[in-house]
C-alpha cells in the first residue's frame, strides 16, 4: 500500500510532465494562454496539497 501513501507526489509528476509538454508546444493563441493559466493555477494547487500532506506526515510522525 506504498503507492496509496505516495498518490500525491504522483499526482504532481502527472501535473509537471503535463504542464512541460504544454510549454514545449505553446502558442501565443488565446487557448494556449488560457490552457497555460489554468495547468499554472492547478500546479500550484497540487504543490499546495503535497506541501500539506508532507507537512502532515512529518507532524504525525514525531
Amino acid at each position: 500500500m506504498n503507492i496509496v501513501r505516495n498518490i500525491h507526489w504522483i499526482l504532481l509528476f502527472v501535473v509537471s510532465v503535463n504542464m512541460i509538454t504544454l510549454l514545449l508546444s505553446f502558442q501565443p493563441s488565446s487557448p494556449d494562454i488560457v490552457a497555460l493559466i489554468m495547468g499554472g493555477i492547478g500546479f500550484i494547487g497540487v504543490c499546495g496539497v503535497v506541501f500539506y500532506v508532507e507537512r502532515k506526515k512529518r507532524k504525525t510522525k514525531h
